[in-house]
């Protein structure tokens, strides 16, 4: 019973210090989604999708593009 006791607050404690440490390196950023392009492939339109068939948009940051390559 005791294992058990230091094994839960282990992991707790490491959780809460991954937690901690991952969330550090976050910035909240202001971008535009763009909607109006148009994507050729192999000579026919085509629409970016994510695994569950929600249309993938790019995404438009100080100026430049990104787009939507993997899902």
């Amino acid at each position: 019973m005791r294992w058990k006791k230091i094994a839960v607050i282990s992991a707790c404690i490491m959780a809460f210090g991954i937690t901690s440490y991952a969330s550090g390196g976050v910035e909240s950023i202001q971008a535009y989604l763009n909607h109006d392009f148009k994507f050729t492939l192999n000579n026919n339109a085509w629409v970016p999708k994510d695994s569950d068939g929600v249309v993938l948009t790019p995404v438009i940051l100080n100026g430049t593009s990104y787009l939507p390559v993997k899902a």
